[in-house]
């Protein structure tokens, strides 16, 4: 996020890059997965820190984990640059 402004730019990339898992190249998996991102950005990152009376970092940077019943989790935040 730069400038507060709530533009998500993804770069996604398999935990265990040594394997190869072939559902993570169907395009239906990845418009899924890429959904399920955006809304917890949507909501859980951007909702819960833009608009509301709190110091919030003009530029920061979040990882996030896609578990395998789909529940995204936060895994790190941090102020960017």
């Amino acid at each position: 996020v730069k400038k507060n402004a709530c533009i998500l730019s993804v770069g996604v990339s398999q935990r265990n890059h040594t394997l190869h898992f072939a559902h993570l190249t169907k395009e239906t998996f990845h418009n899924n997965l890429m959904n399920k991102i955006e809304q917890f950005f949507e909501t859980l990152v951007c909702g819960r820190w833009n608009g509301q009376d709190r110091m919030v970092p003009p530029n920061y940077v979040w990882d996030c984990y896609v578990d395998q019943k789909d529940r995204v989790w936060l895994v790190d935040f941090n102020v960017w640059g």
